[in-house]
């Protein structure tokens, strides 16, 4: 869905500020009421200094500061809430100069009134149960345009960075928390951005995206790839380019007075050239329909993997997956190009669809399948979005949008749009991985899960909801999590795991006579098929070529053509499909054989 495309004008300074500062801020559309400041609360028989290294990263539940969002231009109010809490504080004590809050300080009754530049400090007090004397639970911090924030024109409606706390994000980014040892570990960014696949239609040279697209040696680097052409050129022929608008909120060029700002911003205030980079795949054609042969071949190219492009570029760290299909549990070629993926150490992200229902097979796949990460989609108001596809397999949720509030990213050769739907939720999460990788590259699909489930902003209190899987991603909470346990915990253990780590996540391919041919949707009257060797092996292509040419006169198959280790068989038109796809997984030759299923963009 499409809004108007002018921008309005956002400036936000962009001065460091202290870590512990860092904790709350304004959010960024003018007309709402974000909540910021976000730090959970521990019973009040915990010490203060126990409490507050475990608030910075277990985050068990929330007091947040709701303030005006926007540019601060004259003094204005700032109220305090309390949500997601078992219980009330006796009282909130705050100062409004920097010093910290006691019980004989200004006591919080009514909103308040801070200048441009002032921030609050304040303290939440609980009475012990037992009746002992009040003790001090957790700092909080309210600051007035002091984060790192961008001056992109068009940052100003961006709601939804301020929804997963990346203005909190970029200030750790550049402050001093990271290289005090004191806080934990000392982790320093990669010199280099980290790769994101972005499997879609495809990209527009767009000047406020250009600057972060790979455009290195598809032997080395890997600057992108066309496998619905068949060519090194993965350019989207449509000016409205689905992933055009994916990649810009991965990665478009922030900080430089123009349009829109990207999640991977290293949140200096100078010109970024990002800590991400994206690597575009084409996958999809013009509107925004892919296969299987495809899209498998898409995610093993951004592996490192033999493909069907003939190349093997570096592998990426993050794939991005904003399409899908219904009831695919038997696309075993899917299956197993993800698992490839996983097992290099990448993670997978999935957008969950937009079926706006819960059943069997509302949660599309790829994002059902148990090797993906699952991403249902928000609003500006933290609920699920009207259109979002839920389900037990749905790990997390990120913005999505609305009508009335969508996600603004690049489109087109140089515009700029609002779009909703999970294909605008997932690249925020798969942003944030990227940023989490930046800082430690040797995570694997596991560690980042681990990390994103202990850091979600839970949105229910009964922990995992079909809506939301484990809450929203918390850009801040996710790096502090890693920046403060990165030295001690298994983050880095170089331990991999396909299936996810959750009693809801079960769903596997099923072999090829389990099919249901009247209802599956392929591309017309063909089959993917696999080979085996002489020793019972799957064999790659071409050494079989002999081999599917004699099958291909055998089962009535017109033609037989190369997609790597996977070849799309034609199937003569006065033979019914499902006739000789059964025929094929009888013959001793075959390791598998399925149809080539049809994914779309999920717009």
């Amino acid at each position: 869905m499409h809004e108007s495309a002018d921008l309005g004008l956002a400036k936000g300074r962009r001065d460091k500020l202290p870590a512990r500062a860092a904790l709350a801020a304004a959010g960024v559309a003018l007309s709402l009421l974000a909540l910021v400041g976000c730090v959970p609360l521990l019973g009040a028989s915990d010490s203060y200094e126990s409490a507050v290294d475990k608030l910075e990263t277990e985050r068990p539940s929330r007091l947040a500061f709701n303030t005006p969002g926007g540019v601060y231009t004259a003094e204005q109010r700032v109220s305090m809430e309390i949500v997601n809490i078992d219980h009330e504080p006796e009282a909130i004590y705050y100062t409004t100069d920097n010093t910290t809050p006691t019980s004989s300080s200004q006591r919080y009754t009514e909103p308040l009134t801070v200048s441009r530049t002032q921030f609050i400090r304040a303290k939440a007090v609980f009475a012990e149960e037992t009746g002992e004397p009040d003790a001090f639970a957790a700092d909080l911090y309210v600051i007035a345009d002091e984060l790192a924030m961008p001056d992109d024109h068009g940052y100003a409606k961006q709601w939804h960075y301020g929804a997963i706390s990346m203005p909190q994000a970029w200030t750790i980014l550049v402050d001093d928390y990271l290289r005090d040892p004191t806080r934990g570990a000392v982790l320093q960014p990669r010199t280099t951005p980290i790769r994101i696949a972005v499997l879609d239609t495809g990209y527009r040279a767009h000047p406020d995206l250009r600057e972060n697209i790979t455009h290195g040696s598809h032997g080395a680097g890997g600057g992108g790839w066309d496998f619905v052409g068949n060519n090194c050129d993965p350019t989207d022929p449509r000016l409205d380019s689905h992933g055009t608008h994916v990649s810009g909120t991965v990665a478009a060029v922030s900080n430089n007075k123009d349009g829109v700002a990207g999640i991977g911003w290293d949140g200096d205030n100078t010109e970024s050239n990002s800590h991400l980079a994206v690597v575009p795949v084409r996958v999809l054609d013009t509107d925004g329909v892919g296969t299987t042969a495809d899209i498998a071949e898409g995610i093993r190219y951004a592996a490192g993997l033999e493909n069907a492009s003939g190349t093997t570029p570096d592998p990426v760290h993050v794939i991005n997956l904003s399409l899908g299909g219904p009831g695919r549990p038997n696309d075993k070629a899917l299956y197993d190009a993800i698992k490839s993926a996983v097992e290099q150490g990448i993670t997978v992200i999935a957008a969950a669809g937009n079926n706006g229902a819960e059943d069997d097979t509302a949660v599309l796949y790829p994002a059902n399948f148990d090797n993906t990460i699952a991403i249902s989609a928000t609003t500006s108001e933290n609920v699920l979005a009207g259109y979002s596809s839920f389900g037990w397999e749905v790990d997390f949720a990120a913005p999505g949008g609305s009508a009335h509030h969508p996600v603004w990213s690049t489109t087109g050769d140089s515009g700029y749009a609002g779009l909703i739907g999970t294909s605008m939720a997932a690249p925020h999460v798969t942003g944030v991985v990227g940023l989490l990788y930046a800082y430690e590259p040797r995570l694997t699909q596991a560690d980042i899960y681990a990390i994103l489930k202990r850091s979600a902003n839970r949105l229910s209190t009964n922990g995992r909801t079909k809506e939301f899987g484990w809450g929203l991603i918390d850009a801040e909470a996710a790096l502090r999590t890693l920046f403060t346990h990165g030295h001690t915990e298994a983050w880095a253990s170089g331990t991999s795991t396909t299936a996810l780590s959750s009693q809801h996540r079960g769903v596997r391919p099923q072999g090829s006579n389990e099919i249901d041919w009247e209802n599956a949707e392929y591309e017309p009257n063909t089959l993917l098929v696999r080979f085996r060797d002489d020793g019972g092996e799957p064999a790659a292509w071409p050494q079989r070529r002999s081999s599917a040419a004699e099958l291909g006169r055998a089962y009535g198959l017109t033609s037989v053509h190369a997609r790597g280790r996977t070849a799309v068989a034609r199937v003569a038109p006065q033979r019914s499909l499902p006739d000789v796809a059964r025929e094929l997984a009888r013959d001793p030759r075959v390791e598998h054989v399925q149809p080539n299923y049809i994914y779309r963009a999920v717009r």
